[in-house]
């Protein structure tokens, strides 16, 4: 196995990663093929109500927990939260992954996202209580699948945009933290550098609304550059 290591535990479900969720002494990172690092979201000595060195809080009340580790985004104000890290992407194949969980049981639907490129990028978003998963590239819904999204569940997120040439193939994977990642992608758009109008270019995004009036809670994300190869294991 091929272990990713994040300081905070291993990540859930990539290839070559161990499941779960309990602080671990850090290990060497190894990465599946196609992949090289442009950055994480390093909560291992942030201070309780601070948000991670090196992240840039755009929108949102943002704050880590130190006594659930992870970090949250609040409830109030109500707003869209945006929250980036990582290095700078520009025009080129890149991959974000996270792990993320609301609540909302009963309520209003709260959504859970990621995104690369900033603000003129792609994220998915999954809305609790409507089990449906979305991609969005500003404001707009491209598409999107139906996906059975369960409250209090921490699922892992996976984008993923493949640049050739002017072309870009965009693929999202959605899964539950502690299962196993899915060899074919739930969502796959393509498009080219034409009909985008706006380059791809920004850093890794954390978005969510946590309309349920709990917060969202990350517990781990990290920014790449380049796919995971097919077959990769």
């Amino acid at each position: 196995m091929i272990a990713l290591g994040l300081g905070l535990g291993a990540s859930a479900g990539l290839p070559g990663q161990e499941a779960g969720g309990a602080e671990t002494t850090p290990v060497e990172q190894v990465l599946p093929p196609g992949l090289t690092s442009a950055g994480e979201l390093k909560l291992t000595g942030t201070g309780d109500g601070q948000i991670p060195s090196a992240a840039s809080r755009k929108a949102g009340t943002w704050a880590y927990a130190a006594a659930s580790q992870k970090l949250q985004l609040k409830p109030e104000p109500l707003v869209e939260g945006w929250l980036e890290f990582g290095s700078e992407i520009r025009e080129k194949s890149a991959t974000i992954t996270a792990v993320v969980e609301s609540s909302g049981e009963g309520r209003l639907e709260s959504w859970i996202g990621i995104g690369l490129f900033g603000k003129n990028g792609f994220q998915i978003r999954g809305i609790l209580n409507r089990d449906r998963v979305e991609l969005i590239r500003r404001s707009e819904t491209i598409i999107g699948e139906d996906f059975v999204l369960e409250p209090g569940q921490a699922y892992q997120l996976e984008l993923s945009t493949h640049a050739e040439s002017s072309r870009y193939r965009v693929e999202a994977r959605v899964w539950p933290a502690d299962g196993e990642r899915p060899e074919e992608p739930l969502l796959v758009h393509e498009t080219d550098a034409e009909t985008l109008l706006f380059p791809l270019a920004g850093r890794g995004v954390l978005v969510g609304v946590p309309f349920s009036r709990e917060p969202v809670a990350f517990s781990e994300a990290q920014l790449f550059h380049g796919v995971i190869e097919s077959g990769a294991e």
